[in-house]
């Protein structure tokens, strides 16, 4: 099955832009402000006769770099769901890719700013069996239908985890079954070595009657050839 591929809900750029508005709105007020208590003022070359298209100006290029920059983050982050696995794609200079198996999905927590409630978008927090709560935690911004997805995701997990015990309880009858063969060959060769031992045993004590009675018969044919003699 081919794995689907997801990208964030278009409303979460205006969540990272706005970081940038307040930056530019606070730059557009502290100019106002001092416009209106320095009108002869000259800083860095803004004076009150270009200050009206100026600062304007400089708001607009700021404005689109940074949009730019956005969008290049947006339309490289993707997510996946996969058979067994969610991967999380995302970077622009430096791309990086995590690879979540369902089975090591935890818990699923749902966080909502009030811009991102205004937005009508949530971020995921996937808590993974991580040995350090901060590397086991990953984020996924921009999720419209935040119900959905996680209901989707923690589906999977529980699939996941019934199969992954599954497979684990196979094993230990697998192994419990070799380990009983293997037993059970033991046993035999054991049972195989102690008869051995009987029959060596049974043939020394034969061995010994028989030079028993060999030497018993050698006394008689002595006394014999003695009776002979006299």
């Amino acid at each position: 099955m081919a794995a689907e591929r997801f990208r964030l809900n278009r409303h979460v750029k205006l969540l990272w832009l706005l970081p940038t508005a307040g930056i530019v709105a606070f730059l557009l007020f502290a100019g106002i402000m001092a416009f209106l208590l320095a009108p002869t003022s000259d800083f860095l070359g803004i004076t009150s006769r270009n200050y009206f298209y100026v600062l304007p100006l400089l708001a607009l290029i700021f404005g689109i770099i940074d949009y730019s920059w956005i969008e290049l983050i947006y339309r490289n982050f993707t997510y996946e769901l996969d058979d067994n696995e969610i991967v999380i794609r995302q970077g622009v200079l430096t791309r990086r890719t995590t690879v979540i198996p369902y089975a090591a999905i935890q818990d699923i927590s749902v966080e909502r700013s009030v811009a991102e409630r205004f937005l009508g978008i949530a971020t995921l927090e996937i808590e993974t069996s991580g040995s350090l709560r901060l590397a086991s935690e990953i984020t996924l911004p921009g999720i419209a239908e935040k119900d959905a997805v996680v209901r989707d995701l923690m589906h999977r997990a529980e699939k996941a985890k019934s199969v992954q015990a599954a497979s684990a309880a196979m094993g230990e009858s697998e192994t419990e079954r070799l380990l009983g063969g293997i037993l059970a060959e033991l046993k035999e060769i054991s049972a195989g070595l102690a008869g051995l031992n009987a029959r060596g045993k049974n043939g020394n004590r034969k061995s010994g009657n028989e030079k028993n009675n060999n030497k018993k018969a050698k006394s008689a044919f002595d006394q014999y050839e003695s009776f002979k003699g006299e």
